[in-house]
């Protein structure tokens, strides 16, 4: 979605108004929406793909994310075109360096693309990070990196969220148990982020919990909630579709002041049979969206 790089590379979007008008019908009709990004395409930035998946984000879409790889005879492996933007490829001509980013900077670019799978498209902290962003107003996209960047400087202290983030991925599998994971997101939002340890809190730590898949949890499974978690998620969802994609926690109370609610989960696809286990790029379609009020629609794959 950014200009610089659509420019460079001469390709066009939908117009983003039309867009919006369409992600609006499917979500309302409960149809799955997908959004196609590149990593690697010369005029990137890291900042101008982290936007990229931020604005993804903001719209409630899932994104597939490929790898920038040269095809015989496309405009971009012509050579004038090739040394103009400085690209370097590796084998397989996989894009990693160009005019506008370094090899260092491409590399983030694929760390923060795998913690994106994890956090938002699989979910394993989608509902977390709307809270806090509802609370601090730090963007999903700053959340996650900014949660890899304290685990990577201090495992010791935080050893379920640098094994969650660095090594799951390759495995999406519990990192022995969801409960130590989420204990931990408990206390990195305390500690860290400053978040009161309240019902609100727990509200939200209860439903990613809940949301998460578990081959050992009994479907259909119904939680009690001291906030009405579903009534507030939906109240974000129509503010989003009003046009607040960015300044939606202005638009709706607080989750703190929604009364008791419940939340109930299905696994009618079967993720927990079917979607763990494989690593997280293996199938762009993938996804861990259980059954429930709260969850995207996912496309079925034969």
């Amino acid at each position: 979605m950014d200009a610089d790089t659509l420019n460079t590379i001469a390709r066009s979007n939908i117009k983003l108004e039309k867009y919006e008008e369409l992600a609006a019908e499917f979500q309302r009709a409960h149809l799955p929406l997908y959004v196609d990004l590149m990593v690697g395409l010369p005029g990137q930035t890291l900042p101008s793909f982290q936007n990229d998946l931020q604005e993804c984000i903001n719209r409630e879409v899932h994104a597939k994310v490929f790898q920038t790889q040269l095809l015989v005879n496309s405009p971009m492996n012509e050579p004038s075109y090739r040394e103009k933007h400085g690209i370097v490829t590796k084998p397989g001509d996989l894009v990693v360096e160009s005019g506008s980013f370094t090899r260092d900077e491409y590399d983030a670019m694929l760390r923060t693309r795998m913690v994106f799978f994890l956090t938002e498209k699989f979910g394993a902290l989608r509902y977390v990070a709307r809270y806090v962003r509802a609370e601090t107003g730090q963007r999903e996209i700053d959340l996650f990196d900014a949660m890899w960047e304290t685990a990577r400087a201090n495992p010791r202290r935080w050893p379920m969220l640098d094994f969650t983030l660095n090594v799951l991925p390759r495995f999406m599998v519990p990192p022995v148990s969801w409960r130590a994971f989420i204990d931990e997101v408990h206390d990195y939002l305390v500690e860290i982020v400053g978040l009161p340890d309240d019902d609100a809190l727990a509200t939200v730590l209860t439903v990613q919990h809940t949301m998460l898949p578990d081959r050992r949890r009994p479907f259909p499974y119904t939680v009690d909630l001291p906030c009405d978690f579903v009534a507030w998620f939906e109240a974000m969802i129509e503010a989003k579709h009003a046009g607040h994609l960015e300044d939606w926690p202005g638009q709706i109370p607080p989750l703190r002041e929604f009364g008791p609610g419940t939340l109930s989960v299905e696994d009618k696809r079967e993720v927990c049979s079917y979607e763990m286990g494989r690593n997280a790029e293996s199938n762009p379609w993938d996804a861990w969206d259980l059954d429930s009020p709260i969850s995207r629609p996912v496309a079925l794959q034969s």
